[in-house]
């Protein structure tokens, strides 16, 4: 991802939202995958980018129909990316070129199925 990149949109992949199959076994979902219940999806004029804490990845393995618009932070349709700053398997930070900052972490403790948990944050 690189400077001027222009987002049009943020989405989450939710692990057994396929095909209109909303019964998701989360106990099962966090004992057989090494990450958390969601991936956070990046749509750019560049293509889509997987997000997670410590890194992104330009991808076409991602589907957006299988994914659902996140609207915890409003639109950002049409910010521009300043910076990118990663720190390896701890943080990922997003700046943008309206003083905006996005980051997707890990919380120093484990959820109840002995897995880390993420947060996201938007901060202005």
């Amino acid at each position: 991802m690189k400077k001027g990149t222009m987002i049009e949109g943020l989405y989450r992949e939710v692990y057994g939202h396929y095909e209109g199959d909303y019964r998701i076994n989360e106990l099962e979902i966090y004992l057989t995958t090494d990450r958390y219940f969601e991936k956070y999806v990046l749509l750019t004029n560049e293509g889509i980018y997987e997000l997670w804490a410590g890194g992104f990845r330009l991808t076409e393995r991602t589907d957006l129909n299988d994914c659902v618009q996140e609207e915890r932070f409003g639109d950002l349709t049409g910010w521009m990316v300043d910076t990118v700053k990663a720190v390896p398997d701890t943080s990922l930070q997003i700046l943008f070129n309206n003083g905006a900052t996005f980051e997707i972490g890990l919380c120093p403790a484990y959820n109840k199925y002995n897995h880390p948990e993420r947060y996201l944050m938007l901060r202005n």
